[in-house]
């Protein structure tokens, strides 16, 4: 029920966006509230902190109306913290994957014009990568609404590039930036609330996305997660283990290289991954996260700068497995956290993972 609740908090503010415009980039973001975090918690004496994540990503299985397909996504992240005053700090993150496929069974490539094209797989590998500035500042007020509360301001500025094998890394590039405001009671409640723009370069003109992020401790040891169109609750077992479900819809647009007679084209990949999964605090400083689910509604699409579609494919419901590692050097030899103390929030968002709203983005 909760994670529904999540799901649906998280799917509000979309819905008048443009079908998966404002994800776009989203995805590919660690979310502002860590900034909000990070610049709560500052200090004076705190040093830099920097974070490394690699994963892989394996989705098996997908049988699509074309063809049948199964891809391999290895990818990693590098967050770097730097508190610049008592009240303020100021993180880098910067994040790459590759998506390799394996195709079988290629009835028709629509992806094409002209027909039928067997010998062809649909379409190459794909890439993705992006680079974050973040920013926040803990502001000075306080009782405005409790005694308890933080007010924080959070923003950034991204650049983010997705293309196909062949296509011009530089033609794949957009940018924008993103504000918001952060209110946080004591340790059981963090809401950001915002708004950002980002560059449409394959369509033209500029998006304009929400912002809404919640961190919700509504029970000893429980804590809801909301993301974007995602959201996550996780239960800590034990000061080395948790558990969590998870669940939300994605959207990717990869730049596709030239193809004959076609000109620019964009494929659209969008899913609603829901998973169970488990983190273990291996020791201070390297954590392990395994999550396992099932793609639903899996929809694929090849469409022109002006709109036209030239291909759709869907996949009935099939398997993934992710892996994350978190290394944080910064962490080593600490005291682990008891049942109940927040968890160290280093990569909130997994969101270079496709299904996990664990800690990226």
């Amino acid at each position: 029920m909760l994670l529904g609740l999540g799901i649906a908090l998280a799917l509000a503010p979309h819905a008048r966006a443009q079908e998966g415009e404002a994800s776009q980039i989203e995805e590919e973001r660690g979310t502002l509230e860590q900034a909000q975090h990070e610049a709560a918690d500052a200090r004076q004496e705190s040093g830099i902190e920097v974070g490394l994540y690699p994963n892989a990503e394996f989705y098996p299985g997908m049988h699509f109306s074309e063809f049948d397909a199964s891809a391999y996504q290895p990818g990693a992240r590098m967050r770097v913290t730097v508190p610049v005053a008592p009240n303020a700090a100021m993180r880098l993150i910067v994040r790459g994957s590759a998506t390799l496929t394996d195709f079988s069974n290629v009835s028709q490539n629509l992806f094409d014009p002209g027909g039928p094209k067997t010998g062809q797989d649909p379409y190459g590998n794909l890439y993705q990568s992006s680079v974050q500035l973040q920013g926040g500042w803990r502001s000075p007020w306080k009782g405005l609404i409790t005694d308890d509360e933080t007010w924080t301001l959070a923003g950034e500025v991204f650049a983010r590039a997705r293309w196909e094998e062949g296509f011009a890394f530089t033609e794949a590039i957009d940018g924008g930036g993103a504000l918001g405001v952060g209110y946080q009671v004591g340790k059981w409640l963090e809401i950001l609330a915002g708004a950002g723009v980002e560059s449409r370069r394959f369509s033209g003109g500029i998006g304009i996305f929400p912002v809404v992020e919640i961190n919700w401790e509504f029970a000893p040891g429980w804590e809801l997660r909301q993301r974007g169109r995602g959201g996550e609750i996780q239960y800590d077992v034990n000061e080395d283990v948790s558990l969590f479900a998870t669940g939300g819809l994605r959207s990717r647009s990869y730049r596709l290289a030239d193809r004959p007679g076609v000109g620019e084209t964009r494929l659209r990949d969008r899913f609603a991954p829901v998973g169970l999964g488990v983190r273990w605090d291996a020791r201070p400083g390297v954590e392990l996260t395994l999550t396992a689910g099932v793609l639903l509604d899996h929809q694929m699409k090849v469409q022109t700068s002006n709109g036209d579609e030239l291909g759709h494919v869907g996949s009935g419901p099939s398997p993934f497995v992710t892996f994350q590692v978190e290394l944080r050097p910064d962490r080593l030899g600490r005291v682990p956290r008891a049942v109940g103390e927040p968890r160290a929030q280093g990569d909130p968002d997994g969101a270079g993972s496709s299904s996990s709203m664990s800690r990226s983005r």
